[in-house]
């Protein structure tokens, strides 16, 4: 159970003015410029938001804000000043006298702990996304402001703000995901892996070390050998030799200084054309992809417009052009054979670099150091790791790939579900509302929620020539209409969300002045969805507030509260003159009559 029980405002006089809500439905009316938003924005800053008060000017005289709210039974009061940094959270038990300030990255963390139903739930989402969420991250399913009415692609008001559209998708995918137990067990496998592929490399960094020294050395002491990790025992042979003043086996005749470097500087000019070549064909292919993605999102466009069907043969010719080049251009892309050279090109600077040694003199000090050290290098156990090294990285990368596979897979029951809901909650409305009537007359309406894009996307039956029913997007028409597919989509993620009750989700809804697009007839569409959904999801459930200039009895909404922002006396005399009892604008005082509309 989550109730918030009442907001208080308090002045510079410590003087209170408490505003009581209920569960089910809170309704709050008020004309233009009565502080509506400030109240709707208002709500949002008491659950974490970061955007302080002390700029505005309704809070010209505040002195704090608290709100009391119950959890499970437990009853904690939240308190914010106009200092975003001074915040306070308590149980009511708790004395006032005794609070003790916390800034506002402790106030969140604090609501974090008392919002999150299980505190291993976050560790999870973090593991399967990648991305550390909160329940801030979950307040885009909770607000519907004015601005933000009206959207159907992408549409939670609050993705508008890139804080929070970046963390949309990791937040969807985990949502819709099936495969969370699976994925797990992957992410496990895939650290241990990370640890074991560390280890290998410190052992691979090791055995080169030790290989280059040992080379290092035998050029040192002219043993006329290269150690490769397993002729150990070759070398020890010619370090006994030279130590027993034996003949060294002489090396077999090499190339010479400068057929080296003619090879060298012939490899190294076809890696460099090679790597221009590439990155031209990379730049060609990225502009091939978004003609490509343009010409598609024209093909859908045109689709449903008779008068330009000549245009979608000549796009689909030219979709299939660039297909064929952009395949090219996966083909040109090859490393394989790139690599290679850049090998050999290594060991050919490898060589040249050898005849510096070949003809420098040694000091009889230095080849003295140079047999103690061979000598220390050759007990040392090391071996060539490269093999699995380059194993282990492969099966890393098959990991991540799998991984990723199963992040991407919807759980599709799960999707339709959710589409069949949003699509009978704005059914509710067809005895009400001309346009949902008018919708719900058409062949297979439907309203089907696709995740990429978070789109709420209307769809009807069409028949083809051959007389076969195919589904097809079909137009959205009004801002009203898609108001109320949005706040269909809304109240239908909120009845999933709550039924599962394991995110870190603050029970709520807020709208600001949803009825702005609506006629007088229409706009009690609003009140069937929001009673219908209060209804499903349970008033207990989830708490909605409503601020709108209309009385809620005009949108046909069964308020549980209501309050009018504005009042006045049996005289007339203003009382309230908005949202903040003790704000009143220019011209407007309090027990006049005069007021600045």
């Amino acid at each position: 159970m989550f109730k918030i029980t009442e907001l208080v405002l308090r002045d510079i006089n410590n003087i209170d003015y408490p505003y009581k809500f209920s569960s089910g439905i809170n309704f709050f009316r008020g004309k233009n410029s009565s502080g509506k938003t400030v109240f709707y924005e208002l709500l949002d800053y008491m659950f974490g938001a970061s955007e302080g008060l002390s700029n505005k000017e309704w809070y010209a005289n505040l002195k704090e804000v608290s709100l009391k709210i119950i959890i499970d039974d437990k009853k904690f009061l939240l308190t914010r000043t106009k200092d975003i940094d001074e915040n306070y959270i308590s149980t009511l038990n708790t004395e006032f006298s005794n609070r003790h300030p916390i800034s506002a990255e402790s106030y969140n963390i604090k609501l974090g702990h008392i919002f999150s139903k299980d505190e291993n739930l976050l560790e999870d989402i973090k593991t399967f996304t990648g991305v550390a969420l909160t329940y801030r991250s979950f307040t885009m399913f909770n607000f519907l402001g004015e601005n933000g009415q009206g959207i159907i692609r992408y549409f939670f008001d609050k993705c508008s703000d890139v804080k929070y559209s970046v963390k949309l998708a990791p937040v969807l995918n985990f949502i819709f995901n099936n495969h969370q137990e699976e994925i797990a067990k992957l992410e496990e496998k895939l650290n241990n892996l990370l640890t074991e592929y560390e280890i290998l490399k410190t052992k691979y960094a090791k055995y080169e070390f030790f290989k280059s020294e040992i080379n290092r050395n035998a050029r040192i002491l002219r043993l006329n050998i290269e150690y490769n990790g397993k002729n150990k025992d070759d070398i020890k042979d010619r370090l006994q030799r030279l130590k027993n003043l034996e003949r060294t086996p002489i090396k077999a005749k090499k190339k010479s200084l400068s057929e080296l470097e003619l090879m060298y500087n012939n490899i190294d000019e076809q890696i460099n054309l090679y790597e221009k070549s590439r990155q031209d064909i990379q730049n060609q292919q990225k502009e091939n992809k978004n003609r490509k993605y343009l010409l598609e999102n024209l093909n859908k466009i045109i689709t449903n417009n008779d008068s330009l069907t000549y245009l979608i043969e000549p796009i689909k010719t030219t979709l299939k052009e660039l297909d064929s080049t952009v395949s090219f251009s996966q083909y040109v892309i090859k490393d394989e054979t790139i690599n290679k050279l850049k090998k050999q090109r290594t060991v050919l600077k490898e060589e040249i670099q050898k005849y510096d040694s070949d003809y420098e003199l040694y000091s009889f000090e230095e080849k003295e150091k140079a047999f103690v050290l061979l000598e220390n290098y050759l007990t040392v156990e090391h071996f060539d790791c490269s093999e699995d090294l380059k194993n282990k990285y492969e099966e890393i990368k098959q990991c991540r790939t799998k991984i990723q596979e199963l992040q991407n897979d919807d759980d599709s029951s799960k999707i339709q579900a959710l589409s069949k809901y949003i699509t009978d909650l704005y059914y509710t409305a067809k005895d009400i509302s001309s346009f949902v009537k008018e919708d719900s007359s058409r062949d297979g309406f439907r309203i089907q929620y696709i995740k990429r894009g978070n789109i709420l996307q209307p769809m009807v039956n069409v028949k083809t020539k051959d007389n076969y029913k195919i589904s097809k997007n079909c137009d959205v028409g009004s801002k009203a209409r898609q108001t109320l597919i949005q706040l269909c989509g809304y109240m239908g993620f909120l009845n999933l969300l709550l039924k599962e009750n394991k995110y870190p989700l603050i029970p709520i809804f807020v709208g600001d002045h949803l009825s702005q697009s609506f006629d007088n007839n229409n706009v009690k569409a609003i009140g069937a969805i929001l009673n219908k959904a209060s209804k499903d999801i349970g008033a207990d459930n989830l708490q909605i507030f409503m601020f709108d200039d209309k009385n809620y009895d005009e949108m046909n909404i069964t308020a549980n509260n209501s309050e009018e922002l504005c009042k006045s006396d049996k005289d007339g005399n203003i009382i309230q003159s908005g949202f903040v009892p003790f704000y009143f604008p220019l011209k407007q005082k309090r027990n006049n009559k005069e007021v600045k509309e």
